[in-house]
Protein backbone atom coordinates (compact mmCIF):
# COMPACT_ATOMS: atom_id res chain seq x y z
CA UNK A 1 0.00 0.00 0.00
CA UNK A 2 1.42 3.36 -1.01
CA UNK A 3 1.30 5.91 1.81
CA UNK A 4 0.29 9.45 0.85
CA UNK A 5 3.32 11.72 0.31
CA UNK A 6 2.00 14.26 2.78
CA UNK A 7 1.63 11.56 5.46
CA UNK A 8 5.14 10.26 4.79
CA UNK A 9 6.58 13.78 5.10
CA UNK A 10 4.77 14.37 8.38
CA UNK A 11 5.86 11.01 9.78
CA UNK A 12 9.45 11.87 8.83
CA UNK A 13 9.14 15.15 10.72
CA UNK A 14 7.65 13.36 13.71
CA UNK A 15 10.38 10.69 13.60
CA UNK A 16 13.01 13.42 13.79
CA UNK A 17 11.71 14.34 17.25
CA UNK A 18 12.43 10.87 18.72
CA UNK A 19 15.78 11.71 20.32
CA UNK A 20 17.69 10.61 17.22
CA UNK A 21 17.23 6.90 18.04
CA UNK A 22 16.65 5.97 14.40
CA UNK A 23 12.89 5.48 14.65
CA UNK A 24 11.42 5.76 11.15
CA UNK A 25 7.65 5.85 11.61
CA UNK A 26 6.96 6.11 7.87
CA UNK A 27 8.97 2.97 7.12
CA UNK A 28 7.39 1.05 9.99
CA UNK A 29 3.87 2.00 8.89
CA UNK A 30 4.62 1.20 5.22
CA UNK A 31 5.97 -2.27 6.05
CA UNK A 32 3.00 -2.99 8.31
CA UNK A 33 0.54 -1.90 5.61
CA UNK A 34 2.33 -3.97 2.94
CA UNK A 35 2.37 -7.08 5.14
CA UNK A 36 -1.33 -6.73 5.92
CA UNK A 37 -2.18 -6.24 2.25
CA UNK A 38 -0.47 -9.58 1.54
CA UNK A 39 -2.21 -11.38 4.42
CA UNK A 40 -5.66 -9.85 3.84
CA UNK A 41 -6.32 -9.28 0.11
CA UNK A 42 -9.22 -6.89 0.75
CA UNK A 43 -7.16 -4.75 3.19
CA UNK A 44 -8.13 -1.08 2.82
CA UNK A 45 -5.89 0.50 5.44
CA UNK A 46 -5.26 1.14 9.08
CA UNK A 47 -5.20 3.80 11.74
CA UNK A 48 -2.64 4.01 14.53
CA UNK A 49 -3.44 6.07 17.61
CA UNK A 50 -0.64 7.24 19.91
CA UNK A 51 -0.44 9.81 22.69
CA UNK A 52 1.59 12.94 21.95
CA UNK A 53 1.96 15.39 24.81
CA UNK A 54 -1.04 13.80 26.50
CA UNK A 55 -3.35 14.12 23.49
CA UNK A 56 -4.38 11.26 21.22
CA UNK A 57 -3.08 11.54 17.66
CA UNK A 58 -4.52 9.21 15.04
CA UNK A 59 -2.35 8.46 12.03
CA UNK A 60 -4.39 6.98 9.18
CA UNK A 61 -3.02 5.02 6.26
CA UNK A 62 -6.23 4.37 4.36
CA UNK A 63 -6.90 3.75 0.70
CA UNK A 64 -9.03 6.55 -0.81
CA UNK A 65 -11.97 4.16 -1.21
CA UNK A 66 -11.71 2.89 2.39
CA UNK A 67 -14.33 5.37 3.51
CA UNK A 68 -17.03 3.65 1.51
CA UNK A 69 -15.82 0.06 1.17
CA UNK A 70 -14.57 -1.05 4.61
CA UNK A 71 -16.80 -3.85 5.94
CA UNK A 72 -14.42 -5.45 8.48
CA UNK A 73 -12.16 -4.12 11.22
CA UNK A 74 -9.74 -5.43 13.80
CA UNK A 75 -8.69 -3.40 16.85
CA UNK A 76 -5.49 -4.30 18.71
CA UNK A 77 -4.88 -2.38 21.93
CA UNK A 78 -2.39 -3.56 24.57
CA UNK A 79 -4.18 -4.21 27.86
CA UNK A 80 -2.91 -2.24 30.82
CA UNK A 81 -0.94 0.04 28.51
CA UNK A 82 -1.30 3.55 29.90
CA UNK A 83 -0.05 5.02 26.60
CA UNK A 84 -3.44 4.56 24.93
CA UNK A 85 -1.74 3.21 21.81
CA UNK A 86 -3.89 1.16 19.48
CA UNK A 87 -4.14 0.10 15.87
CA UNK A 88 -7.30 -0.57 13.85
CA UNK A 89 -7.09 -2.47 10.57
CA UNK A 90 -9.80 -2.19 7.88
CA UNK A 91 -10.79 -4.49 5.01
CA UNK A 92 -13.52 -4.58 2.37
CA UNK A 93 -14.50 -8.24 2.87
CA UNK A 94 -16.68 -9.01 5.89
CA UNK A 95 -14.92 -11.41 8.26
CA UNK A 96 -11.50 -10.66 6.75
CA UNK A 97 -9.80 -10.49 10.15
CA UNK A 98 -11.33 -13.52 11.90
CA UNK A 99 -8.18 -15.65 11.56
CA UNK A 100 -5.80 -12.77 12.23
CA UNK A 101 -7.76 -11.84 15.37
CA UNK A 102 -7.76 -15.43 16.62
CA UNK A 103 -4.02 -15.73 15.95
CA UNK A 104 -3.34 -12.45 17.78
CA UNK A 105 -5.23 -13.74 20.81
CA UNK A 106 -3.24 -16.99 20.87
CA UNK A 107 0.21 -15.69 19.90
CA UNK A 108 0.22 -12.65 22.16
CA UNK A 109 -2.10 -13.87 24.91
CA UNK A 110 -4.60 -11.11 24.18
CA UNK A 111 -8.19 -11.27 25.31
CA UNK A 112 -10.33 -8.13 25.34
CA UNK A 113 -7.61 -6.26 23.47
CA UNK A 114 -8.67 -7.82 20.17
CA UNK A 115 -12.01 -6.56 18.85
CA UNK A 116 -13.45 -7.73 15.53
CA UNK A 117 -15.72 -5.45 13.53
CA UNK A 118 -16.38 -3.21 16.51
CA UNK A 119 -14.74 -0.24 14.85
CA UNK A 120 -16.28 -0.14 11.42
CA UNK A 121 -16.16 3.47 10.35
CA UNK A 122 -19.53 5.13 9.89
CA UNK A 123 -19.40 7.97 7.34
CA UNK A 124 -19.49 10.64 10.08
CA UNK A 125 -16.44 9.06 11.74
CA UNK A 126 -14.56 9.01 8.47
CA UNK A 127 -15.39 12.65 7.81
CA UNK A 128 -14.15 13.51 11.31
CA UNK A 129 -11.06 11.38 10.70
CA UNK A 130 -10.35 13.24 7.44
CA UNK A 131 -10.64 16.51 9.34
CA UNK A 132 -8.35 15.19 12.08
CA UNK A 133 -5.81 14.08 9.46
CA UNK A 134 -5.67 17.55 7.91
CA UNK A 135 -5.33 19.22 11.31
CA UNK A 136 -2.62 16.79 12.44
CA UNK A 137 -0.74 17.20 9.16
CA UNK A 138 -0.87 20.99 9.50
CA UNK A 139 0.43 20.68 13.04
CA UNK A 140 3.19 18.48 11.61
CA UNK A 141 4.10 21.23 9.14
CA UNK A 142 4.34 23.68 12.03
CA UNK A 143 6.45 21.19 14.04
CA UNK A 144 8.76 20.79 11.04
CA UNK A 145 9.10 24.58 11.16
CA UNK A 146 10.56 24.35 14.66
CA UNK A 147 7.59 24.46 17.04
CA UNK A 148 6.90 21.91 19.74
CA UNK A 149 3.66 19.90 19.34
CA UNK A 150 1.91 22.04 21.97
CA UNK A 151 3.15 25.28 20.38
CA UNK A 152 2.08 24.05 16.93
CA UNK A 153 -1.46 23.24 18.13
CA UNK A 154 -1.70 26.66 19.81
CA UNK A 155 -0.39 28.38 16.67
CA UNK A 156 -3.03 26.63 14.57
CA UNK A 157 -5.77 27.80 16.95
CA UNK A 158 -4.41 31.36 16.95
CA UNK A 159 -4.28 31.48 13.14
CA UNK A 160 -7.81 30.12 12.91
CA UNK A 161 -9.09 32.80 15.30
CA UNK A 162 -7.17 35.55 13.52
CA UNK A 163 -8.50 34.46 10.12
CA UNK A 164 -12.04 33.83 11.35
CA UNK A 165 -11.84 30.24 10.12
CA UNK A 166 -12.34 26.78 11.53
CA UNK A 167 -9.30 24.74 12.55
CA UNK A 168 -9.84 22.58 9.46
CA UNK A 169 -9.96 25.53 7.07
CA UNK A 170 -6.78 26.93 8.60
CA UNK A 171 -5.13 23.51 8.43
CA UNK A 172 -6.05 23.24 4.74
CA UNK A 173 -4.54 26.69 4.16
CA UNK A 174 -1.30 25.69 5.92
CA UNK A 175 -1.11 22.43 3.93
CA UNK A 176 -1.78 24.23 0.66
CA UNK A 177 0.98 26.76 1.38
CA UNK A 178 3.34 23.91 2.28
CA UNK A 179 2.49 22.10 -0.96
CA UNK A 180 0.99 19.14 0.91
CA UNK A 181 -2.17 17.43 -0.24
CA UNK A 182 -3.68 15.06 2.35
CA UNK A 183 -5.06 12.81 -0.39
CA UNK A 184 -1.73 12.36 -2.21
Amino acid sequence: MQLPRALTAQLDALSAHFDGNGTDLGAILAVLADDLALAVPSFTGLTVTVQLDGSPVTIPALAPHARTTSRASLLLAPAGDASGAQVVFYAASPGAFVELGANARVLWGLDGEVVLDGHLPPPAFLDALAESVEINQAIGVLIAGGLTPAEAAAALDERAADMGQTRRQTAQHILHRAGADPEE
